[in-house]
Parts: C-alpha cells; structure tokens; sequence
C-alpha cells in the first residue's frame, strides 16, 4: 500500500477533482450535445447557476483545497455563454435586502433617501 504525506495527498485530490471538473464541461460533452441546441438564429438565454464553495474534509493541511476546487470550477464555467454565474454570497446579501423590504421596517421613502446619499 502507497502512503501519501498530507500535503501530497491535498494536491492529488485538487488534482482529481480538477480533472473531473474539466471532464464536466469538456467541448467533446458539449459537442454531443448539439442535436439538443434551438435552430440557427434562436438564442436561448443563459442558464442561472450558482456554485456552492467545496467544504474540506481533510486535517488542517487541507484548509484551502474546497476553495481552490470551487475557483478551478468557477474559472471553468465562467467561459460559458450558455450559463450565467451566480455568486451566492451575493444572493445570500441581496435576499437578506428583500426580507427587510418585505417585513415592512424601511420606508421607501428612507430607502431613496439612503440611497441618494450613498450615491
């Protein structure tokens, strides 16, 4: 049995799932795909997808392996036309922003003012 030193074994997993994740979103996939895509001259809008960040598993070695894996994702399906990223940290604040409209505790009027003093 091979044994890996921590460090070592982080990488070969980032490594793997790298891998995989470029396997995902191949153009050889994407290209079997093309019997699936509209007719010449319609566009379909871009499909909303959200990545969640990689939680890690690992000893305290692997503390930025999930964070690096969600980035090597992200660059990769950023290239995309067909789908349109979402950042959920930034979902996360703009519901956040809907459930105070919705509760009732801002005024519009006070959210205009706010808003005009921000710029």
């Amino acid at each position: 049995m091979v044994s890996f030193s921590t460090e070592r074994r982080n990488w070969l997993v980032l490594a793997c799932v790298s891998a995989l994740c470029v396997a995902l979103v191949s153009p050889e996939r994407a290209l079997s795909q093309d019997k699936e895509k509209p007719a010449a001259g319609k566009l379909t809008a871009p499909v909303p997808t959200a990545i969640i960040t990689f939680q890690d598993r690992g000893g305290k070695d692997s503390k930025l392996t999930g964070a690096k894996v969600t980035d090597l994702l992200f660059a990769e399906l950023v290239a995309k036309p067909e789908m349109f990223l979402v950042d959920r940290e930034e979902l996360s604040k703009v519901l956040a922003e809907h459930e105070i409209n919705l509760s009732g505790a801002v005024n519009p009027d006070q959210a205009i003012q706010v808003g005009q003093l921000t710029g």
